[in-house]
């Protein structure tokens, strides 16, 4: 009786670290961020081409992403300091 006591703890345990952080991230993910009082949201910066983003990116102090690069599960961005950084999830944008 002792072995399955200690099979249900490690079942729940288990339970516990595979469904709380998902549920935890999709209420945090949910609550929609709102800009402080009298400054409106700008839309993200997007491209056409990674040149075009790169010049938008240093002009304007913002990363921008490159829209031929997006695929369902990542993004690229240019970055205002130069570089790029991609962005990749597990499920779809």
């Amino acid at each position: 009786m002792a072995g399955h006591v200690r099979l249900s703890r490690w079942a729940v345990a288990l339970l516990l670290v595979a469904v709380v952080p998902a549920g935890v991230a999709g209420r945090a993910a949910a609550a929609p961020e709102r800009p402080a009082a009298g400054l409106v949201r700008a839309a993200p910066l997007t491209a056409a081409d990674a040149g075009q983003a790169q010049s938008l990116a240093a002009s304007s102090g913002q990363p921008v992403e490159i829209l031929p690069y997006r695929t369902d599960f990542s993004k690229t961005y240019a970055e205002p300091q130069g570089g790029f950084e991609d962005a990749e999830s597990l499920a779809p944008y």
